[in-house]
């Protein structure tokens, strides 16, 4: 056998691989949009990240543990379901309109036991922030850095209150100067910043800071208006500003960071410390950290007991519906954004900075569980593009023994089938060129008369090689039809049962190879074709043509 005739086998056996490649791709992208399949396993695997649970029915488990399991992973499904309901994730659920588009997404519920539809790709930032806005995490932040705010600018208006007491009971000092420098102007001016916070356009060291200059101008006035014209006038000022001096060495201006900020900091980790014993407390009420709740939150100002109020009061519900969200909350999750919180050691000292740093964290996260998802998904699909290709392959009747045997038998086959193949167009791989072949019907195809199918011929040929009847003797097997001329098999039952079974066998094998090759991908065939439609044209390399751009690889 030259290598001309070998490169010749090939060529056809390729094509073959090719055309079934096509055709398997295409049927496997309906069948994988009909049943939504991307946006199931999507779902799924969401779940499955958030309650750190993939098979719950592992037989080497106890029952106590499956129970706790399936508790965990039942409630990953709840959150699941809540998160898509969030309206980020919810805009990325398109659904045409119209009235085939309707017709036909009836259809497929009908196939699908899963009612609504879900989107096939999330943006990490997309599930970051629902699922932080979800848990209220974003909202906790922020209103404990409007606290942070609201408690200093308490504190400024206090020390005000009582300094301006001093220059209030010395009647000698204007009463122009007193209302300039009255605690209500200066509260009204804090006030105005409290308000920026709380509208996102200050951060909180921007607002810290621009209290400290608020009350530094405050403090520099006063020394400039302030008469010093008699000894009670003098000892009122000094008073006054002794008065003021006091919350300077709770505050101090270094690099744009304030003392008494810094050392009320809360990071992110102890908010979802806090958060993750709540929720223990609230499953069980009665364990040891819901004893030590119970007395810590006795002070308004705990951590515990501010995430409850903020919690209470973000849901517009009754008090019995308050823990719904929580409840569904698996404490895998917890766990994972405690790390995520410890990793990032994000500080909440700017809401932006700190949500921004934490959030990229939880986008880290998802995309790990996602890049792992997609690992499995990639397996599943090829596990189903190998079943795909056998039913292809026996449904075409592609036996590659005999389609090898078939093409190193007929040479006006084996030049058709290169001349086809030649005139691909491999640097472009046209949409013309993709659908000829996807079509097995097209007439480039049907004159092939290609050694597949199910026709009488075919089958006659099939079954002279499968009982390995030589060319010489198959006029005595061999019969053909005079009223419709096909071909048709006599006296099979002088071969043995064994060698009949034996033709079989090998039959059922060749179907194998064949649909293992169908699973591998049209984009596969498509570049080897490519190669050794080079090698039989030019005698060049592998790489002297482009790679072919024309298909995409199975998935």
């Amino acid at each position: 056998m030259g290598l001309s005739l070998v490169v010749d086998i090939a060529i056809g056996l390729v094509f073959i691989y090719l055309i079934l490649s096509l055709l398997a791709s295409e049927v496997q992208e309906v069948i994988t949009t009909i049943m939504q399949w991307r946006a199931k396993h999507l779902k799924e695997s969401i779940a499955t990240l958030i309650s750190g649970v993939a098979d719950p029915e592992d037989p080497s488990l106890s029952p106590e543990q499956k129970a706790v399991l399936l508790k965990s992973r039942e409630k990953g499904k709840k959150l699941t379901g809540l998160l898509y309901s969030h309206p980020l994730m919810n805009s990325l659920n398109y659904e045409k309109t119209g009235k085939f588009a309707k017709f036909f997404r009836r259809f497929t519920r009908i196939l699908n036991a899963d009612k609504n539809s879900g989107p096939s790709a999330i943006p990490p930032d997309t599930f970051a922030t629902s699922i932080l806005q979800t848990l209220k995490v974003d909202t906790i932040v922020r209103e404990i850095n409007a606290d942070k705010v609201e408690a200093f600018r308490r504190r400024i208006d206090e020390v005000v209150d009582q300094a301006c007491q001093h220059i209030d009971n010395e009647p000698s000092i204007p009463q122009t100067i007193k209302i300039s420098l009255s605690e209500a102007k200066m509260n009204q001016v804090l006030g105005v910043i409290v308000d920026e916070f709380t509208h996102n356009q200050l951060t909180l060291n921007q607002s810290f800071n621009k209290m400290y200059e608020q009350l530094y101008r405050y403090v520099q006035a006063a020394k400039e208006n302030l008469p010093e014209e008699n000894d009670r006038q003098k000892i009122a000022k000094r008073q006054f500003l002794n008065e003021l001096n006091t919350i300077r060495e709770e505050i101090y201006l270094d690099q744009e960071q304030a003392v008494w900020l810094e050392n009320r900091q809360t990071s992110v980790s102890q908010v979802i410390r806090a958060y993750q014993e709540l929720k223990i407390a609230n499953d069980d009420p009665d364990c040891e950290i819901a004893r030590r709740l119970s007395a810590t939150k006795q002070s308004a100002q705990s951590l515990h007991c501010k995430i409850e109020r903020i919690i209470e009061k973000s849901n517009h519900e009754k008090v019995e519906n308050i823990w719904e969200v929580m409840n569904n909350v698996p404490d895998n999750l917890m766990d994972s954004m405690a790390a995520i919180a410890d990793q990032t050691q994000a500080k909440i000292d700017d809401v932006e900075a700190s949500l921004t740093e934490f959030k990229r964290g939880v986008e880290d996260w998802f995309n790990k569980g996602m890049t792992r998802a997609n690992g499995v998904y990639k397996r599943n699909a090829k596990g189903f593009a190998f079943i795909l290709g056998v039913l292809i392959a026996v449904s075409a009747n592609v036996d590659t023994f005999y389609v090898v045997n078939q093409l190193s038998q007929d040479s006006v086959l084996r030049e058709m089938i290169a001349t086809q193949a030649s005139n691909i167009n491999f640097e472009a791989g046209t949409p013309e060129d993709r659908a000829a072949l996807q079509n097995p019907n097209s007439p480039e195809i049907e004159d092939l008369d290609l050694p597949i199918g199910w026709s009488p011929d075919n089958q006659s040929q099939q079954t002279l090689y499968r009982l390995g009847i030589k060319e010489a003797k198959e006029d005595q097997y061999q019969t053909v039809d005079p009223t419709t001329g096909e071909a048709k098999v006599q006296n099979i039952e002088k071969f043995s049962l064994l060698k009949r079974s034996l033709g079989w066998v090998k039959q059922c094998l060749g179907w194998l190879i064949s649909g293992i090759a169908i699973s591998m991908g049209a984009p596969f065939w498509f570049e080897l074709l490519n190669k050794v439609v080079d090698v039989k044209n030019t005698g060049g390399t592998a790489e002297s043509r482009p790679k072919a751009q024309g298909s995409q690889r199975q998935t």
